[in-house]
């Protein structure tokens, strides 16, 4: 038997078996990361002294995650999107998390036909459904960013063609590249939406739940694309979109100008696209201001709180846990959370302009894209 580290309150092993174990999820593992994180923000709390850290970290794997439902559902499906994440099998583990979660829900993986074939079979044994589609040849971006606008419309369109022929109401759609860990979801956005009836069920059946990453407070249409809820109807309206590759063009001036364009001072990059395009489809006229975009989020949308999900996303400073959606440098948070979509329900007059302006961007003298106002 080992001596007692009484300054960790457990049993002595050498560093390498301590930290093995403490990724295993038991209670003895559990107590022994607590105690070195402890240490770890003392340490980090006396370097940076003006602030306050925090940390919470979630399973990788479906091994140690033992969370239940309460409830289950049926007349939902769940539809993950995107290329096929290995990094620690993430995909594959989220898809076997869900399976767990939402045992009689429909799951369909909308992803690439040159994905690795051995990681399609193992997906397609967890009762999850695989629809390929095929890269499109090299679009008017080139190899650019916004090439990938037009891929996450290809996946989305296909995935929810083969949903609809479930049969189902309602359609989560999500990436591979994220997961929430939260049980009893779908359940929670029905129960939502029930909630907030939408005025004018002709344009649209039910509000669309949208999450609070990454939708932004102050970028005119900047509804989030990651993650939406809805009827599936409306969800399949909203994603019926032309690809951005040629859609982009109808937002210019001239075939002079650059791409992508920037009108009112926001970039009309894949959220602004998406959400612009949908409110047009529905026949609201575009105003390009902030006013406007509040409006449309009280009349057709429900912002959720990401955090209430348990959202992670395995990309972009995945270490820090609220990412850029908390800042206490400035005057209001960057992102629209429940608390602010509900002043927006429930209040005529939001004087939300009065403590931030608009996110703006502009073009230099020879060109390129500049952000003057985050």
């Amino acid at each position: 038997m080992g001596k007692t580290n009484k300054s960790l309150g457990i049993k002595d092993k050498n560093l390498k078996e301590r930290f093995l174990d403490a990724s295993d999820g038991n209670n003895l593992s559990n107590v022994f990361f607590d105690k070195v994180t402890k240490v770890i923000i003392k340490i980090l709390e006396k370097l940076f002294i003006r602030k306050l850290i925090t940390l919470h970290s979630r399973p990788k794997s479906t091994s140690n995650f033992h969370l239940k439902p309460s409830n289950t559902n049926s007349d939902s499906a769940i539809l993950v999107q995107g290329p096929i994440d290995q990094s620690n099998d993430f995909t594959f583990q989220t898809l076997k998390m869900y399976r767990g979660l939402y045992s009689n829900s429909p799951i369909i993986l909308s992803t690439w036909d040159d994905e690795n074939e051995k990681s399609i079979q193992n997906i397609e044994k967890l009762d999850v459904e695989v629809v390929l589609s095929k890269k499109p040849p090299s679009l008017t971006f080139g190899e650019s960013a916004w090439k990938n606008v037009d891929l996450q419309i290809i996946t989305a369109k296909t995935g929810i063609s083969a949903i609809k022929k479930m049969g189902v109401d309602y359609c989560l759609k999500t990436r591979t590249d994220q997961r929430f860990y939260k049980p009893d979801l779908l359940s929670y956005f029905i129960n939502l939406i029930n909630t907030f009836p939408i005025e004018n069920e002709l344009l649209q059946k039910k509000r669309l739940v949208a999450s609070s990453f990454a939708t932004p407070k102050y970028r005119i249409y900047g509804l989030t694309d990651m993650m939406m809820f809805g009827a599936i109807d409306d969800i399949e309206n909203y994603w019926n979109v032309e690809n951005y590759s040629s859609g982009i063009y109808s937002y210019c001036v001239n075939e002079e100008q650059d791409l992508p364009p920037i009108i009112s001072g926001t970039l009309v990059g894949a959220e602004v696209y998406f959400m612009s395009s949908y409110l047009t489809r529905i026949g609201e006229k575009l105003d390009w201001n902030l006013d406007h975009y509040w409006s449309m989020l009280k009349k057709y949308f429900v912002i959720i709180d990401s955090p209430s999900l348990d959202f992670y996303w395995n990309k972009y400073n995945k270490e820090s846990e609220y990412k850029f959606a908390r800042t206490y440098s400035d005057h209001s948070h960057r992102l629209i959370d429940h608390m602010d979509w509900f002043q927006l329900y429930s209040e005529n007059v939001i004087s939300w302009d009065k403590i931030r302006k608009q996110e703006m961007w502009a073009r230099t003298k020879d060109g390129r894209l500049s952000r003057v106002i985050i």
